[in-house]
């Protein structure tokens, strides 16, 4: 066909660069840890109620990720503490309704008043931190992170 170009698989743009090479053995490894880290972060979601986007914000940081999923020439790191806060949110958000679906249909009912008392606030509160989050360092959310797994921690084994 005139003026068409061939060389680029249909969707993908003419100047993209595709690779049709098999992935490299350190790609293989980042996608094998991305799919436990995964199944570790359901599992505890489900089993805890919220430690799945704990387990994704302390080891996302130091994961090597596959280039492809992170537009980069190499397998490299979620290097910035407010991409790993993100990704992990972006994760949680389905596996909570997921495991909330779940909890209903094994017949664990949540309390509907406190939940109705709580939500407003807490939406509030995420819009807060949400903001405050493009305008503190990541040092100072790393630290902050760390205290609030400590606290919760000591509070847990007190």
């Amino acid at each position: 066909m005139r003026g068409r170009n061939t060389s680029a698989p249909a969707g993908v743009h003419k100047n993209a660069r595709v690779s049709t090479h098999a992935p490299d053995k350190a790609g293989v490894l980042a996608y094998a840890g991305l799919i436990l880290l995964g199944a570790a972060a359901g599992l505890f979601n489900g089993l805890l109620g919220a430690a799945g986007g704990i387990l994704l914000a302390l080891f996302l940081p130091h994961m090597a990720l596959p280039s492809v999923l992170m537009g980069k020439g190499e397998v490299t790191t979620l290097e910035d503490r407010r991409d790993v806060l993100a990704t992990s949110m972006a994760v949680m958000l389905p596996v909570s309704a997921v495991s909330f679906v779940t909890y209903l249909a094994r017949g664990i009912r949540p309390h509907f008043g406190v939940s109705v008392s709580i939500l407003l606030p807490a939406a509030l509160g995420g819009v807060l931190g949400a903001y405050l989050l493009t305008r503190l360092s990541a040092a100072f959310l790393r630290r902050l992170f760390a205290l609030l797994v400590l606290i919760a921690g000591l509070r847990m084994l007190l």
